[in-house]
């Protein structure tokens, strides 16, 4: 895991959202190694992405709705979250998590909508910023 200290750099995560169908037509979020076709946030009616270390409701949402951008910026190829020093103090030091979440509008699924979560992990870990007169040694 790659150790990250709170308040002392913004953390910008490349939005590599990927989709395939599934068996039944749904649509299934692919992870950033598949050679699948990397969708836009635009793609969706809504899409959030979620960061936390610990309870998920104490973190921090970026999402897109409705052509709205809060917290991710519009790249040339790709969208990015923006999660600033200052969100990133808020959250607890620990493994950081993410949950995306997307709802699509589509005829295919029952009442035309279709919503989808899930909940993976980062290789990061935040902790607090440490001083330079701190006696912490480095692993």
């Amino acid at each position: 895991m790659t150790e990250i200290q709170k308040g002392t750099n913004d953390l910008v995560a490349e939005l590599s959202i990927l989709v395939r169908s599934s068996d039944d037509g749904s649509p299934v979020v692919m992870d950033c190694d598949s050679e699948m076709a990397r969708v836009r946030v635009t793609k969706f009616y809504y899409f959030g992405i979620t960061f936390f270390t610990g309870d998920i409701d104490s973190g921090i949402t970026c999402s897109y709705e409705n052509g709205s951008y809060n917290g991710i910026d519009k790249g040339e190829q790709f969208d990015f979250a923006i999660l600033n020093d200052a969100e990133l103090a808020t959250l607890s030091n620990g493994a950081l998590r993410y949950r995306i979440h997307i709802k699509m509008l589509s005829d295919k699924f029952e009442g035309g909508k279709y919503d989808y979560s899930e909940i993976n992990n980062t290789d990061l870990y935040l902790t607090d910023n440490k001083k330079e007169n701190d006696n912490w040694s480095k692993c």
